[in-house]
């Protein structure tokens, strides 16, 4: 079977970030299955023996919201591949303004990488937050209404043959959409085997604690990810300051994944902040793009890793999975789908937005370090038996023969 997989913004830069990481391994898992698979967009995204194939064009969604049909770029490229089955990369706001009636291939199905974001949570977020992050804010709230609005337009016939989610959480809130359960399947997005195999060098511990600034006897909680506040940033900055007075031994390492054209008023005002009040001394701040072996290292000499999503900019984050792989326990928030990344007795889940719940999660662990161990271990175990790049490939596989996809294998398809 040949397969198309068409994904906006498809760049170097983002493949090892979500979505893009987990359609990438999509592709990846299908060729691994002896089909063969071509990556159209319009990023900059080079094909290669590690990669995929790659089909560059323009645009890969419509630049004149009121005409209708497929962008025509983008259409032709699809039918000169002549593939039997397309996966398109969509999202909930996507669903407003996109087309899909299906002229592309005898089977076209949406791989829906928007999280399941409650209106409240977007509220809750207030001005502030939400006006550093506009477009994403306006995208999630737009979601909301086309999630309501299309989606069993979409989801019919001549439009989409059916939906692959990240998440059961976003599966769950399709389906109360009124999309049909047999409609909708859900792949679980893995990690790397590096993350699960990772071992500390002799020393690493003591070394990468030390050049920080961190004492024997400290507690070190780690960050990482964008510094954006969507992400929990300075509820978590809120949390440490009142942890501050009374354990001052509690140290946070903030590992600031950022290109240089990306948030830096905020990372100077966040500098700032930690040098301040009771985060003055307790705060470490590395800034920049590490390796995946350098953030790993971080990450394993340390005591806790907090994740405070307050939204999800897409579903099932790979960093939360990414932690538990480790064997690190790991305190993130109850929004979404993170109770399934996250099960019981595998790590703390606050609410979103709140100090104080976040602050009481930390304490609870650095007072009782066998706990943490354990949540750690159950996790590194869950991962292991869930959540692995190979196990989503027989996933993928399994959906989309029950959908009868991958019995047609014509190569000239043209719907009109």
């Amino acid at each position: 079977m040949k397969v198309a997989i068409i994904s906006q913004g498809f760049e170097e830069r983002y493949l090892r970030l979500q979505p893009h990481r987990t359609l990438l391994e999509i592709g990846r898992q299908l060729l691994r299955c002896g089909h063969e698979v071509i990556l159209v967009t319009d990023g900059d995204a080079a094909g290669g023996p590690d990669q995929l194939p790659v089909r560059r064009v323009p645009h890969t969604h419509r630049q004149r919201p009121w005409r209708t049909g497929v962008e025509p770029a983008l259409a032709a490229a699809v039918h000169a591949e002549a593939p039997d089955l397309v996966l398109w990369h969509i999202s909930f706001s996507m669903m407003l303004w996109q087309s899909f009636r299906n002229t592309l291939a005898p089977h076209v199905v949406g791989v829906l990488t928007s999280p399941a974001t409650s209106l409240e949570d977007v509220i809750q977020l207030g001005i502030r937050k939400a006006s550093s992050n506009k477009r994403m804010i306006a995208a999630q709230l737009a979601g909301q209404l086309a999630a309501r609005a299309r989606l069993r337009q979409v989801v019919g016939a001549g439009c989409l043959d059916g939906l692959i989610t990240l998440s059961e959480a976003t599966r769950r809130y399709v389906i109360r959409q009124g999309i049909p359960p047999d409609k909708v399947r859900h792949i679980a997005p893995g990690v790397d085997a590096e993350w699960l195999q990772f071992e500390l060098r002799p020393g690493a511990r003591d070394e990468l604690r030390q050049a920080i600034g961190v004492n024997p006897g400290d507690w070190l909680v780690t960050y990482f990810g964008s510094p954006a506040p969507i992400r929990g940033t300075r509820v978590l900055l809120q949390a440490m300051d009142q942890l501050g007075a009374v354990h001052p031994q509690i140290k946070l390492l903030l590992l600031f994944r950022r290109w240089q054209d990306e948030w830096g008023r905020e990372v100077a005002r966040l500098r700032r902040e930690v040098t301040s009040g009771n985060l003055h001394g307790r705060v470490h701040l590395i800034d920049g793009y590490l390796s995946q072996e350098q953030i790993m290292e971080r990450l394993a000499c340390s005591d806790l890793v907090c994740l405070p999503f307050e939204i999800l900019p897409s579903d099932a984050p790979l960093s939360v999975t990414e932690t538990m792989a480790l064997g690190q326990a790991v305190i993130t928030t109850n929004i979404a789908c993170m109770p399934e990344l996250v099960p019981e007795g595998c790590g703390w889940l606050a609410p979103p937005h709140a100090a104080r719940p976040l602050a009481h999660g930390i304490e609870s662990f650095m007072r009782a370090p066998e706990l943490a161990h354990a949540c750690g271990q159950r996790a590194h175990n869950f991962v292991a038996a869930n959540r692995t790049w190979d196990g989503m490939g027989a996933s993928l596989v399994a959906h989309l023969q029950q959908m009868q996809i991958g019995a047609h294998h014509g190569s000239n398809y043209h719907k009109h």
